[in-house]
């Protein structure tokens, strides 16, 4: 017991006056160790902020936290994952005042009348809490608020005394629920594009996020996370995980009374297109080989859909030849950026080895994976050409992973520009490179809407880009051209298009054809033609806004709304 003592009075002289939790990890840590020595119960990842105030008697839950300057005074339980701000004061017993003939001074006083705050609630600033109140599982209560009576689960209190100004769980039923699938939120384009499009939906809806396999996650989302944990499998066991993923998948979105599923990337479409569920299901095509492999068989599955979405109108008309008696049933809707965030990164300072590697005005930057689809062998083959006449040209290639990764460094290594040909690897902010460049360069053979090429305008970099199925054409002219086929080089409005390359991998640096050629003109009249440039560039600031989250955003609410209803 003198142990103890002596434990509360050392935390009051000493670890109580430490520097704030977000200043310093050690004070954080010593404070928590103090605390399991002086209260009754010390749940796990506990913070204790300076200044705070407690006695023995209180208990307090994982992941909870006292903020600075707050004093708990006597019997205060605290339940899980709490929030509070700053000066909140609990009193768990007031003075005696019954008698009129004593002073109340010396009347002492009433007996302690415990305080109970339940799980997941958010305290404000300078709350006081009175004797014997017991706040419910997941209340807010405004700062400023003075709660001199109990309050049940979910309730919004504010006011002096407090009182129900809002009820969460009748909020919650108002708004309609979506669940978002993909297999992972590592890194990728569809997957950046579901974690922006979950922030943006947690607006106005309830977003439930389902993952296949949670390992790291790149992005950030909105909303609930499902991790199913059925990652891919190979041979026979690929279809035990299919069926799996689909009865896992069925029973979330009945638990969860979902309205409407929204599946990214081939994996989540398949599995969702066996999904027999009320809710509306929307299979979101994200390249052209989501929809041209498959047989006349899944295509009936995918056809039990609601809604088959596209993120570019030449990918829709592409299925739309295949299947023609879909019609009514598919619909276009573009990617969205955060061109403010993005361009925001992209000012970011280079550090002084960057700043070297950047010097050069004949900078060639593309960011993307190592896979067939982008084409990086053609890529090096035109480089190749481009420093026949521009010699202090240097490719840069940001991005990692892919199955050719290894065989293109190696070809790399094989050019007589070797030194001139850059790997920086996967990098969180590809932004500072892309601005910092001359052009941006595209060389796939076929998209869905390739994401790069927009973010390198919204990075004021203008872009050479081969006109593949699907995707260029459409970002790099302002208007949709239909059917739109190239055999030169074009100049659109906010590029040059180049003919597609041939379908075939080819690692050969001495075997460059016409079209690796005609890549290279483009690039140099990209980097030599200063007036062409600028042009492009205001031409960029004027049009990108079409892609932006300002533009899209109701957009995507409408289409939203019309299918839940």
């Amino acid at each position: 017991m003198k142990f103890k003592r002596f434990i509360y009075i050392l935390y009051y002289l000493i670890p109580r006056k430490l520097p704030k939790s977000s200043h310093s990890r050690i004070s954080k840590i010593i404070r928590r160790l103090f605390a399991k020595m002086i209260m009754e119960k010390v749940g796990k990842n506990v913070n204790i902020e300076k200044g705070a105030c407690f006695t023995p008697l209180c208990t307090i839950g994982d992941n909870s936290g006292i903020g600075v300057n707050c004093e708990l005074n006597g019997p205060v339980h605290i339940g899980k994952n709490v929030l509070m701000g700053p000066d909140v004061v609990v009193y768990t017993r007031n003075h005696a005042f019954d008698r009129v003939d004593i002073p109340i001074r010396e009347q002492g006083y009433n007996e302690y009348k415990p305080v109970y705050i339940g799980d997941d609630c958010w305290i404000g600033r300078r709350v006081i809490v009175l004797p014997g109140v017991k706040i419910g599982k997941g209340c807010i209560i405004g700062a400023g608020a003075v709660v001199t009576k109990s309050f049940p689960d979910y309730s919004i209190i504010a006011g002096n005394p407090a009182v129900i100004i809002n009820d969460r769980m009748e909020e919650l039923e108002m708004k309609k629920t979506i669940a978002i699938v993909t297999p992972n939120l590592e890194s990728g384009g569809s997957e950046r594009i579901a974690s922006r499009l979950s922030r943006l939906l947690s607006e106005k809806y309830n977003v439930i996020f389902i993952v296949f396999n949670e390992t790291k996650k790149s992005y950030n989302f909105s909303g609930k996370l499902y991790n199913l944990n059925l990652p891919s499998k190979n041979g026979i066991f690929k279809i035990f995980v299919l069926i799996m993923r689909i009865i896992k998948l069925k029973k979330v979105i009945r638990n969860e009374n979902v309205n409407l599923v929204l599946s990214f990337v081939a994996p989540a479409n398949r599995a969702l297109s066996y999904v027999n569920t009320k809710a509306k299901k929307v299979y979101s095509c994200r390249g052209y080989g989501d929809f041209i492999k498959y047989s006349k068989f899944y295509h009936k599955q995918i056809k039990k859909n609601n809604i088959v979405l596209f993120n570019s109108q030449e990918l829709m008309n592409n299925y739309l030849t295949l299947y023609p008696n879909d019609c009514n049933g598919v619909k276009t809707l573009y990617n969205i950026f955060d061109t403010e965030n993005i361009i925001k990164q992209s000012q970011e300072e280079l550090t002084l080895e960057e700043q070297k590697l950047f010097e050069s005005k004949n900078v060639i930057i593309s960011v993307s994976r190592f896979t067939k689809s982008k084409g990086h062998w053609n890529l090096i083959k035109s480089f190749e050409i481009v420093k026949e006449t521009l010699p202090d040209a240097i490719l840069v290639l940001v991005g990692h992973r892919g199955n050719l990764e290894n065989k293109i460094k190696e070809m790399a290594t094989k050019s007589i520009y070797k030194d001139d040909i850059i790997f920086l690897g996967y990098q969180s902010n590809p932004f500072k490179y892309i601005y910092n460049s001359t052009v941006y360069a595209s060389t796939s053979l076929n998209e869905g809407f390739p994401n790069a090429i927009v973010e390198a305008l919204i990075c004021n970099c203008p872009v050479v880009a081969t006109n593949c199925l699907t995707g260029p054409s459409e970002i790099l002219f302002n208007e949709y051209k239909k059917d739109f086929s190239i055999e030169e080089n074009v100049i659109a409005d906010n590029g040059i298009l180049t003919p597609p390359f041939d379908n075939e991998v080819d690692f050969d640096l001495n075997n460059k054809s016409s079209k690796h050629y005609l890549f290279a003109d483009a690039l140099l009249k990209m980097l030599t033609d200063d007036n062409l440039r600028i042009e492009f560039k205001r031409n960029i600031n004027n049009n990108i806004i079409r892609f932006s989250e300002e533009v899209q955003k109701d957009i995507y609410f409408d289409f939203m709304d019309d299918l839940i209803k």
